[in-house]
């Protein structure tokens, strides 16, 4: 064993007149035996023996850093620093908006985690926990999936979880035919300035085309609904090959009038059934415009789906 004598004050030791400390350093972390020196020259020794062993450090909880590494259609492949020495996680996800959250998987050994089974084109959020008994550590972390060539039905836009502002969903096309500088494209508003009663405003030559779906048009029925601002006003539903197709190139299927459905309301709940349309339109994409900017045209709840199956009469 080797080592060297050295003079410290590491440990005090305060007895009959003895004071200073004097310990030899060793590499192997044996026991230390403590020499003291008092009033005289001389350098004397006792049987003192300090153990040093290991201190155990005590677990501390923190915070995970989480990352989204890759999207996809639908799946979102999630990666995390951990943040102090806890070697398990729970993985949670939600559609951005939403309160509750999802279990996707509890007590993952690993620092990432592929969730699958999600909707293309959608937002949402991801929640890395760390269980502690300290509290709850956790980091949450956003990214939206990856357009589909086709959007499984049904497709939804009820415009509750969109910013105020030009509508920006993403794997939707929205523009303008430049009729007027106010809200040049379509704009998510509320007419009672109210958080929970946003709708879609269309107005100077703004359009929307929604994404292809993963479904014949025929099949389909479309519903929303529909605001204007003064009677007689128009308002386009068609169709277009591409949802970047020249918006001129529409292939009108109706020309929406409010006062026609009820001149009564306001509002309406309006519907059209594709099932007669022409075969070769089966794949193309639906469009709304405001083509002759007579005056404000409202969209809220749209579905696209199949038509709402009838409850059977009994007889």
């Amino acid at each position: 064993m080797t080592g060297s004598y050295q003079c410290s004050n590491y440990w005090y030791v305060n007895q009959n007149g003895v004071s200073g400390c004097s310990r030899y350093i060793y590499q192997d972390g044996s026991a230390y035996p403590i020499g003291f020196s008092g009033g005289s020259a001389s350098n004397l020794r006792n049987d003192i023996i300090f153990n040093m062993s290991t201190c155990t450090q005590i677990a501390t909880c923190a915070t995970p850093q989480a990352m989204v590494t890759e999207v996809q259609t639908n799946e979102a492949t999630l990666a995390w620093i951990p943040g102090a020495d806890e070697d398990a996680w729970d993985v949670y996800y939600r559609v951005y908006g939403d309160t509750a959250w999802i279990e996707a998987a509890s007590s993952v050994s690993t620092t990432s985690y592929t969730v699958s089974g999600l909707l293309p084109g959608t937002a949402y959020e991801f929640r890395i926990v760390n269980p502690c008994d300290q509290g709850v550590f956790e980091d949450v972390v956003r990214a939206t999936l990856a357009c589909a060539e086709q959007a499984p039905l049904p497709l939804t836009e009820d415009m509750q979880t969109l910013e105020f502002g030009t509508f920006n969903r993403p794997c939707w096309v929205v523009g303008t035919s430049g009729l007027g500088t106010n809200y040049p494209l379509p704009y998510v508003t509320s007419l009672q300035g109210a958080e929970d009663n946003k709708l879609c405003l269309f107005y100077n030559g703004a359009y929307m085309v929604l994404p292809r779906v993963d479904a014949d048009l025929s099949d389909l029925q479309i519903r929303f609904k529909f605001t204007q601002g003064g009677d007689n006003v128009r308002f386009l539903m068609g169709l277009l090959p591409e949802q970047n197709s020249p918006i001129d190139s529409i292939i009108v299927l109706d020309t929406i009038i409010r006062s026609n459905i009820d001149s009564t309301m306001s509002t309406v709940n309006y519907s059209y059934s594709f099932d007669t349309i022409n075969e070769a339109y089966n794949s193309y994409c639906v469009v709304f415009w405001d083509a002759f900017n007579d005056n404000y045209s409202f969209i809220d709840d749209l579905i696209l789906d199949y038509p709402a199956a009838c409850t059977p009469v009994s007889e």
